[in-house]
């Protein structure tokens, strides 16, 4: 029965990949082929090598063997220059061109070839009859098993050799000292990541769909989403992203400003794959307008977040991380407080059922015993019990520090609105009228935990230092400055700002790559961090610069403090 099974979901997958397969190798041609024609880019040239590489490997597992020769051809002409972090030279571009053009012409003969029950059907050219008469394909060529993974999932990682960084020191301007890194440290440029996965070993995988119109910005997205273990797809036409969730639901799709026009296309796609399907599907739409119009549309369309540009790589990220992790985390804990038993346990039918850790009290004077051990992330209350109303008791729940911002939900069959009022006035958060729907329970109490545990995630991160770096928020240290400034003279004569650029940083990020130059970047805020005094904050001001608040020293302990750091770093 398993090999059965199995042998079905295999069927299963080799059509999807069948089916996807021409519009994956035309997205693919196309930006190879821009590529090396006009001009390479060394993130763009990590994703297409890693494409290639993916594409390679399903298509040897599937019996593809023409195509996974070129693909083979195009990985192994690429290989050495992602290796030594470089970009392709002329010769080597047009060779990798003729054989995206091979790829092109393959690929079309394919889609004009009718196909047979839902599966590709191969050319006269490539039969051969064996002794019984029955077509066979071509006897691949030796040990080619080798160059492909066993699954069309497997991680392939193209780890570069470290590249040693020399950052020149930058003069110091009289106004604002500049303090030049001086660092000869090696920069490991980013781990090609996992292509995509089986369907098997990605229950916990966060899919997402990139609708990308190629920007700089796009790029540097798609790489920090797969060094973060996402489970990335790049795609570049509205009706594949259609087909595509239509096929396997992701967790979130990301749609760059270029396809703003087709988001009521995608919100109906959304609409039926999130009817369907147990997990949350999520949207985040870019756009180069902000205004209140183009957020009502995004917003009608189904859109969970908005994002207007420009913005920085890294908020793109912790919104998506917010969109995504409600999946990946614990269970929401509920306590249901109800006299009735029957009542409780339809209750925590439902929400068990709905993945949600219950416990149910019956008794309304024992819930405070029980309140700490199982620390409930949201409480459905009865309105009426005996012994302690649940007014009374959530008024009670209230007193308690640690309880003072859970939710608590009201179900009562209750009709009397002034009663509503006063159960929301003794300190809940909602009303549900009794008899209640089991789709409109889970939807009431899940929106409600998305956003307590939202709440509770920033109220966390409200620190403004990262512990790791030891860096500060730009926006905190900016409001330090502001507070310093507007307090009185003889407080604000004391103390300064460091200025700390990079130089010939434009040239140092086409070298190691912007994933590398991040880490770079993120070594010399640490550093600086580490070396300055305990009073004194560190932030990233620009994309290649630092600004260091020390609300004490005067300008000469700055200019010394300075030629210090810079000291400091060269002998680093």
């Amino acid at each position: 029965m398993h090999k059965q099974d199995d042998s079905q979901q295999s069927a299963e997958l080799r059509q999807a990949f069948l089916r996807h397969l021409p519009k994956r190798l035309d997205a693919l041609t196309r930006r190879g082929l821009r590529q090396a024609r006009d001009g390479w880019d060394i993130n763009s040239l990590s994703l297409i090598f890693r494409e290639v590489q993916t594409l390679a490997g399903a298509c040897g597992r599937y019996g593809l063997l023409d195509l996974a020769e070129k693909l083979f051809a195009i990985e192994s002409a690429l290989a050495d220059d992602l290796e030594q972090v470089r970009i392709p030279d002329a010769q080597i571009s047009a060779v990798v061109a003729a054989l995206f053009d091979e790829v092109r012409e393959i690929a079309s003969t394919r889609a004009a070839a009718p196909a047979t029950n839902g599966r590709l059907s191969v050319p006269p050219a490539e039969l051969d009859r064996s002794e019984n008469g029955y077509p066979l394909q071509l006897v691949p060529p030796a040990d080619y098993w080798t160059r492909f993974p066993e699954v069309p999932a497997a991680t392939s990682n193209v780890a570069p050799p470290p590249v040693p960084v020399a950052v020149e020191p930058a003069f110091q301007k009289p106004a604002a000292p500049v303090v030049p890194p001086v660092v000869e440290r090696a920069v490991e440029p980013p781990p090609t990541t996992a292509a995509p996965r089986s369907p098997a070993s990605t229950s916990q995988a966060r899919k997402v769909y990139h609708l990308t119109d190629g920007s700089p910005l796009a790029c540097e997205i798609d790489q920090k989403l797969e060094l973060s273990g996402y489970e990335l797809s790049l795609l570049d036409h509205i009706d594949e992203v259609v087909e595509m969730i239509g096929t396997f639901p992701p967790h979130i799709v990301v749609v760059d400003a270029h396809f703003l026009g087709e988001l009521d296309r995608l919100g109906d796609a959304l609409k039926s794959a999130r009817a369907r399907t147990s997990h949350r599907v999520a949207m985040l739409a870019m756009s180069d307008q902000a205004d209140l119009d183009v957020r009502l549309r995004a917003m009608r369309a189904g859109a969970d977040a908005f994002v207007p540009l420009p913005a920085q790589p890294g908020d793109v990220m912790a919104r998506i991380a917010e969109l995504t992790e409600s999946d990946q985390t614990d269970p929401y804990r509920i306590m249901i407080v109800e006299d009735d038993r029957s009542q409780a346990m339809f209750a925590e039918s439902i929400l068990r059922k709905a993945g949600m850790q219950t416990m149910m009290v019956t008794d309304p004077l024992a819930v405070l015993n029980d309140i700490d051990a199982f620390n409930p992330d949201l409480i459905l209350m009865d309105l009426y019990m005996p012994g302690c109303s649940g007014m009374e008791l959530t008024a009670i729940i209230r007193e308690r520090e640690a309880f003072v911002s859970t939710p608590i939900v009201f179900l009562s069959g209750e009709s009397d609105a002034d009663k509503h009022f006063e159960a929301l006035n003794a300190g809940g958060d909602d009303f549900l009228s009794k008899p209640i729907r089991p789709k409109h329970l889970i939807s009431a109490v899940t929106n409600r935990l998305r956003r307590a545990r939202h709440i509770r995630r920033r109220a966390q991160n409200q620190n403004p230092r990262d512990p790791i770096t030891g860096m500060y928020e730009r926006a905190h240290v900016l409001d330090r400055i502001n507070a310093k400034l507007a307090a009185d003279e003889a407080v604000a004569q004391r103390g300064g700002l460091l200025y700390v650029d990079l130089d010939d940083a434009t040239n140092l990020r086409e070298q190691v790559g912007l994933i590398g130059f991040d880490k770079l970047l993120g070594q010399i805020g640490a550093f600086l961090a580490t070396h300055l005094d305990a009073s004194e904050l560190v932030t990233r001001f620009g994309d290649t610069s630092f600004i260091v608040l020390s609300p004490d020293r005067g300008a000469s302990d700055l200019a010394t403090g300075s030629r210090d750091l810079v000291e400091r770093v060269a002998r680093e």
